[in-house]
């Protein structure tokens, strides 16, 4: 595929973002966007849009900040009976109450998620013997792993020497579910540290593996996730890093194609949402471009095959990730008044100036019918998990439709070239 200009900035790049660009002679990838690059191995090795962190990553990072106290206090790691940091919420979250009784909520959510992950985490060595060892945020960059560096942050490993158990665990606080995986799939992010942690102790040759991602706020499914592998650890270790430096050696051997000036195919999926590469992508030029022939009426969506329909379904993170994106940089065009964008306004929806003002007034006329309670998750820690129990249930499982054949990028693609450029019959 012939190379874009990648080296030219977008004008309207937000306000203090800045453009990554990639060094092809060492290649670099991070484990956290394994999910990614691990897929579409273009993805490692376009420029990147980096920018500010936002409100949610920061709600995130003084999670994880309680989180460490709580796994120091419960292995027994540095001074004990220390109270858990003081953190504050960020600015800016959507749809909080930052008065001071939701602030103190919100201060007991954190401490109590950081606890149950302490809790659960040590749950998984109640059944053997000796000292675990908990390495809090364990380091496991490595500077070459074919041809490639890597940097690896995992949140928690667990190692015990007695039952040659090896853990490796995420902490996510964010609601969009990640999931742990499964023995042949795993968590991709956990699965990788894993791998890299074998390698930088090859004297520990784990007899038993575990991964878990805890996430306390999750929308759908169970917050503690746990996968230990039915086969034996080192077969299961052994597959897993063949799995990895075959990603790798396609990201080397994408470095070196972008070096020549020519770029691999993309390989569009629901791993393009929230890509930061996107605005350099190929794909997602060419999904606008087919998109614009159908709203234009010289194709049709009711013409493509059950299969062409659903191998595009499966490919939609591409669509979606387009019109974000699209949708971003109309937005600082305005605020940079730039010539080409032209608003027009309606009035805004009505809105409560203080919800917790309004709940009140509602009580004052005794109109209790009109209270409504918080989320599930807001609720943790503020009434007993017995009532939280018989106060909840769920809703109806939620269907998820998936095309049989899985992703298939050349159907996908293939399905638009197909009519592309046909007058509409």
């Amino acid at each position: 595929m012939t190379a874009l200009q990648t080296h030219n900035d977008p004008i309207d790049i937000p306000d203090g973002a800045y453009v990554k660009r990639p060094d092809y002679a060492r290649p670099y990838v991070t484990m956290s966007a394994r999910h990614r690059w691990s897929k579409c191995a273009l993805s490692a090795v376009l420029p990147q849009l980096r920018g500010p962190s936002g409100p949610a990553a920061d709600e995130g990072t003084s999670a994880h900040k309680v989180a460490e106290w709580a796994l120091a206090q419960k292995f027994k790691i540095g001074p004990q009976g220390i109270p858990a940091p003081a953190v504050q919420p960020p600015a800016g979250l959507h749809d909080f109450d930052y008065n001071p009784r939701g602030i103190a909520d919100w201060q007991a959510q954190v401490a109590q998620h950081a606890i149950t992950y302490a809790n659960e985490a040590a749950g998984l060595y109640s059944d053997v013997g000796g000292d675990t060892h908990c390495l809090i945020e364990c380091v496991l960059d490595t500077a070459d792993l074919c041809g490639v560096k890597v940097a690896c942050r995992a949140d928690l490993v667990l190692w015990n020497p007695q039952a040659k158990r090896l853990v490796v665990g995420d902490y996510k606080y964010g609601r969009s579910p990640v999931g742990v995986g499964t023995a042949d799939e795993p968590n991709e992010q956990c699965a990788g540290a894993a791998v890299l942690w074998s390698l930088q102790a090859p004297h520990l040759q784990p007899e038993q593996i575990g991964l878990f991602v805890y996430q306390p706020r999750i929308r759908f499914g169970e917050a503690f996730q746990t996968l230990v592998p039915s086969h034996g650890a080192t077969d299961w270790l052994a597959v897993q890093r063949v799995a990895l430096e075959s990603e790798l050696v396609a990201v080397a051997a994408a470095s070196a194609s972008a070096a020549r000036g020519e770029l691999v195919d993309p390989t569009p999926g629901d791993h393009c949402t929230y890509c930061p590469s996107a605005r350099w992508c190929p794909a997602a030029a060419a999904f606008g471009a087919k998109a614009l022939d159908v709203e234009a009426n010289r194709v049709a969506v009711v013409d493509w095959t059950p299969e062409e329909v659903m191998a595009i379904w499966s490919m939609r993170a591409a669509f979606k990730q387009f019109e974000e994106d699209l949708k971003e940089r109309v937005r600082i065009l305005h605020e940079k008044q730039h010539p080409a964008v032209t608003v027009k306004w309606r009035k805004g929806s009505p809105m409560w100036l203080s919800e917790p003002a309004a709940v009140e007034a509602f009580m004052m006329a005794d109109r209790y019918d009109m209270l409504k309670p918080p989320a599930i998750g807001n609720a943790a820690g503020i009434i007993p998990d017995s009532e939280l129990a018989a106060l909840t249930g769920r809703y109806p499982d939620v269907p998820t439709f998936a095309a049989v054949d899985g992703k298939n990028p050349a159907l996908a693609a293939g399905s638009f070239a197909k009519y592309l450029n046909q007058e509409k019959k």
